[in-house]
């Protein structure tokens, strides 16, 4: 699985910068470090939107937040994930947990830990958060406040 997300983030964010398959292959080799320009943030939006697709998230999607220096989503109220959560089932809410985490990892160890901070938020208040994930490790998860 971690493969697969690395060579789909290389694969976008090397087609929209227009670079080499050498300086790919480089990248998939981590011989190369990756940095994210602002051209290229929505070409690893994508990669990213794409690697946490899920019909049971609804219309969750993510977009870099200059601001808080995070991917940013607010999980759409609609969604099975949410219905399952607030009727305190969590294991849904957990794969997801652990997808987000995945992806973390996998940008902080590509030499982009910048680009690793996810917070997902409320969808009827954005100033509470659901989940923060940093360098691939849990720093908030609100599915630890809700029972089985």
């Amino acid at each position: 699985m971690k493969k697969i997300i690395k060579i789909g983030l290389v694969l976008s964010l090397g087609l929209g910068l227009g670079m080499s398959t050498n300086v790919m292959e480089n990248m998939l080799n981590q011989q190369t470090p990756m940095t994210v320009e602002a051209k290229s943030k929505d070409s690893l939006a994508d990669a990213i939107n794409s690697d946490l697709e899920d019909d049971q998230l609804g219309n969750t999607k993510w977009s870099w937040n200059d601001e808080d220096e995070a991917w940013e989503a607010t999980l759409d109220p609609n969604s099975d994930l949410y219905q399952d959560m607030d009727d305190g089932n969590v294991a849904l809410w957990n794969s997801y947990v652990r997808n987000i985490k995945e992806e973390s990892q996998v940008l902080a160890k590509n030499h982009m830990k910048k680009q690793s901070y996810f917070q997902l938020l409320d969808p009827n208040d954005d100033s509470k958060t659901y989940l923060q994930v940093y360098k691939g490790k849990v720093k908030y998860n609100i599915g630890e406040n809700l029972g089985n």
